[in-house]
């Protein structure tokens, strides 16, 4: 694992009794991890089996710092980036930067937003600062680590407006690492695998993020072997030559898991006759997927009134009326980002393997308005799935709607 820690002034942490402990945790890491430590003042400070490199605070407001910190990402390449800051511009900026390039940031605070510190220049410092920059990477990292149980209940006990109790959780993926100069009985080493497990649930919490793109060849690969195996079809074997390491089926496993196709993922490899790999996602620690709202969802199909008159059209046949009920509800979960593989497939399996009244089914897709909608479907549903045109309801349509479907799927892990 490669780890980037960013920190403000490696000076200011070796001369503060509280925040000296940075120091012993980052040389800790560095025996058994990679690790980058990126700061503004490093002074004449080294670190034991880690590599320091200095930025400009200045440069980060102009376009050149941001390329810098590209730079840095590109140059080390971590799988996790940990930012040690809180009320600082910089760190706001090599956030951004890590959330452009998909890179899981985990943050400290050490404190900075208990009640003494907010209540410091509150109205015309932190106010502001919060709502520029704090905010955002606050609800945005993946996880905020807390130095102690006091610190976890402020963190969870932040909403949308600091000092103000209503509303939200501002983020509630919090985990207690405690910092071992406070705590009795642990060391450095101690609290660098703590967080060392803490990044790990990170990263397993979303796997699309690290596959690659031969990691996702042999998922879509073997999601259609399951699928032709059923139709005796023919399909594509050239995955089969893809060579995987064990992390990179942890990563296939959890994200098929995680799009509710394990089952199928599973039955395709014993259709293509290979070994099924040892990952057992039911005991990996993860984080909630955030996109996985399913309260969210069901407000909106009650809201939405085109299900309910589908399902009470009595002269429409069952299957019929299920076919168009999933369109209508891949349509409301494609609004909110909240679809997922399993959708396309159980409409993949009812269109390919059911015989059903193909103008019965458009006549109602395009009384509900959902026909262009299905249309632009199909055609993600042949280039994914192979489904052919004799299978759809509709003609397929490729347009810039479209585009924005593929794009958007992409972006919510989905494929």
């Amino acid at each position: 694992m490669r780890v980037l820690h960013f920190i403000p002034s490696l000076v200011i942490a070796n001369s503060s009794s509280f925040l000296k402990y940075k120091l012993g945790l980052f040389e800790a890491m560095a025996k058994g991890t990679e690790i980058l430590v990126l700061t503004s003042d490093a002074g004449n400070m080294q670190i034991d089996g880690a590599a320091v490199k200095e930025y400009s605070p200045f440069k980060v407001c102009v376009e050149c710092g941001k390329r810098g910190f590209g730079k840095d990402l590109s140059d080390f390449r971590p799988d996790i980036v940990h930012i040690h800051a809180c009320w600082n511009f910089s760190a706001y900026g090599l956030f951004k930067e890590c959330v452009r390039r998909k890179i899981p940031v985990v943050l400290t605070v050490d404190n900075r937003l208990s009640r003494w510190h907010l209540s410091s220049r509150y109205l015309f410092v932190k106010l502001p600062m919060w709502f520029m920059f704090q905010h955002r990477m606050l609800s945005g990292v993946e996880a905020l680590h807390a130095i102690s149980e006091q610190e976890e209940t402020w963190l969870k006990g932040i909403h949308c407006i600091p000092g103000l109790r209503f509303g939200r959780c501002v983020n509630s993926r919090v985990a207690v690492v405690e910092a071992f100069n406070i705590v009795a009985d642990k060391s450095a080493a101690d609290m660098s695998d703590a967080l060392i497990r803490l990044y790990q649930k990170v990263i397993d919490t979303s796997p699309f993020v690290r596959m690659t793109e031969n990691e996702r060849q042999v998922e879509d690969g073997l999601l259609k072997a399951s699928l032709f195996a059923d139709g005796d079809e023919i399909h594509d074997k050239s995955f089969l030559s893809i060579q995987l390491s064990k992390a990179s089926w942890r990563r296939i496993f959890l994200h098929s898991n995680d799009e509710g196709v394990l089952d199928s993922l599973i039955g395709g490899l014993s259709a293509s006759g290979m070994e099924v790999p040892d990952v057992d996602v039911g005991n990996v620690d993860r984080f909630t997927m955030k996109r996985n709202n399913d309260e969210l969802i069901e407000k909106q199909v009650l809201k939405d009134s085109r299900i309910s008159k589908i399902k009470s059209e009595g002269a429409l046949p069952p299957l019929e009326s299920e076919l168009c009920v999933a369109m209508v509800m891949l349509s409301i979960k494609m609004k909110h980002s909240c679809a997922h593989r399993s959708d396309f497939i159980r409409i993949y399996k009812m269109l390919r393997f059911n015989d059903y009244d193909e103008g019965l089914v458009k006549d109602v897709l395009d009384r509900y308005g959902v026909s262009k909608f299905a249309a632009r479907i199909m055609t993600i549903m042949n280039e994914r799935y192979v489904l052919g045109e004799g299978f759809m309801p509709v003609e397929p349509l490729d347009d810039k709607g479209t585009e924005t479907l593929r794009r958007k799927l992409f972006k919510s892990e989905v494929q």
